[in-house]
């Protein structure tokens, strides 16, 4: 905390203010590597919010994606802000609670949360590869996000396994995978209501408001899965270099 009598900030708070000043700035400039996926794209700016959240806590990491990835869509997809503001701010917020809660409770056990996270990853990838299976025409827009969902329920569940047989993975780092996967997921679930209400609001019926949703969310599973491994992936090194430099004391 500050200095409560001359309300100074600390040398640990300017550089935390810091930090999420610089990861909303990374969170802009990283959606410029967007991959297309049909009418939508795959960028890297969820991991760089989650990553803020895991390393600063959820509500750096929330203001983080949130005025990063907010000020993008201000200058190019301006009816997607609030939107953004609001799913990204969150998103982050989700991941950092999470994520700092088990890491200040040892005894808790992040592996009920890992093998809930794994089942519903390998329900929707096999739902999404069976939508695509049965179409007449094939669209890769659909067999993507299949695959990357398999491999995240796949990858989330050997790690489940590893974790119960033997003490290898750490416990900060199942809460790590799962705060990530906790804020993705609900990034994806918030998007697909937001597009549906705004697909109402339209004035379609429900099932063809569902349907037009359906046809966007690939893009966003893919998106998410993505973002679990490159935060996860990311916040390991970053945390321990942070250690040996003596500056884990900012850290949340």
């Amino acid at each position: 905390m500050g200095d409560r009598k001359t309300g100074q900030l600390s040398r640990d708070q300017i550089l935390r203010l810091v930090l999420t000043a610089l990861f909303a700035a990374i969170c802009f400039v990283v959606i410029w590597l967007k991959i297309p996926i049909g009418e939508q794209f795959v960028h890297p700016g969820n991991a760089m919010c989650i990553l803020a959240a895991l390393l600063l806590g959820g509500v750096p990491g929330g203001i983080a994606g949130s005025i990063g990835m907010g000020l993008f869509d201000l200058l190019f997809y301006p009816t997607s802000i609030f939107k953004t503001l609001i799913l990204k701010f969150l998103m982050g917020l989700i991941a950092g609670l999470i994520f700092h809660y088990g890491k200040k409770r040892p005894q808790s056990r992040p592996q009920i949360g890992l093998a809930a996270a794994s089942g519903l990853s390998l329900v929707f990838g096999l739902w999404i590869l069976i939508t695509y299976l049965g179409k007449e025409t094939k669209e890769l827009t659909l067999l993507m996000p299949s695959l990357f969902l398999l491999i995240l329920g796949g990858v989330l569940a050997v790690i489940l396994a590893v974790s119960l047989s033997t003490k290898k993975i750490g416990h900060v780092t199942l809460y790590a995978i799962l705060g990530a996967t906790a804020g993705v997921a609900f990034n994806v679930a918030g998007e697909f209501v937001w597009k549906t209400v705004e697909n109402l609001l339209y004035g379609m019926p429900f099932n063809a408001a569902v349907a037009a949703t359906i046809v966007k969310i690939p893009a966003t599973f893919l998106n998410g899965s993505f973002s679990v491994f490159l935060a996860v992936l990311l916040y390991l090194p970053i945390r321990s270099a942070l250690q040996k430099a003596k500056l884990d004391s900012m850290l949340a």
